[in-house]
């Protein structure tokens, strides 16, 4: 099924895939004012640090009215916060969507530590029903793909650490809809000598 919309700057209304330099290609050119530059290095324990306290960047905005808009939304998350939103805002339509749509889960998620926010979306799928999976799922990709855009975008995130987030989700929303709709097949009788313990393997 083709979910992909008409494409902007390089992202894909409704995929997951999305270059950083198409969105802002200025991303590169300007520090984020107040960041300090030593945080742009790899330090011990990052990976125990928050969203905020490993920003290093962030692009500049093209729409400065989409970015303004943004940034009042999330004036209370503070300048460096408030700042990379905005920027991206000004940059992706889409992504400026997302951050109004998902505005509650996205104050709390990026004052947390970005992968504690990606494994409790991925963790979280696991108890969803077969009939909600589907919404859960768009859900997820919607919110996560947000995580990777501001991560790449405010240099959180190098790239391995971005694809592998955007793979975990592909993977984990492969193998659920793949052993839920097993499983839903075999408890309807439609899979002959198969046993609900089937769905697994």
């Amino acid at each position: 099924m083709d979910m992909c919309g008409p494409a902007r700057k390089g992202v894909c209304k409704n995929s997951l895939h999305y270059s950083s330099r198409a969105v802002c290609p200025e991303i590169s050119a300007w520090k984020a004012p107040g960041v300090d530059p030593a945080r742009a290095r790899p330090q011990a324990g990052a990976m125990n640090q928050t969203f905020a306290a490993r920003l290093t960047r962030q692009p500049i905005a093209h729409d400065s009215a989409a970015a303004a808009e943004i940034g009042r939304a999330f004036a209370g998350l503070g300048p460096e916060l408030a700042g990379l939103l905005a920027a991206t805002a000004g940059c992706s339509p889409y992504l400026k969507g997302v951050m109004q749509r998902e505005a509650v889960w996205l104050r709390e998620a990026v004052v947390q530590v970005p992968e504690a926010v990606l494994s409790g979306a991925l963790a979280g799928l696991e108890a969803v029903p077969v009939e909600a999976l589907g919404v859960a799922l768009r859900v997820a990709k919607r919110r996560l793909a947000l995580l990777a855009a501001l991560a790449d975008l405010g240099g959180v995130w190098g790239l391995e650490a971005v694809t592998g987030a955007l793979t975990a989700l592909a993977d984990r929303a492969v193998d659920l809809a793949l052993r839920r709709l097993v499983a839903e097949e075999i408890r309807r009788g439609k899979l002959p000598g198969a046993v609900a313990q089937d769905a697994d393997t």
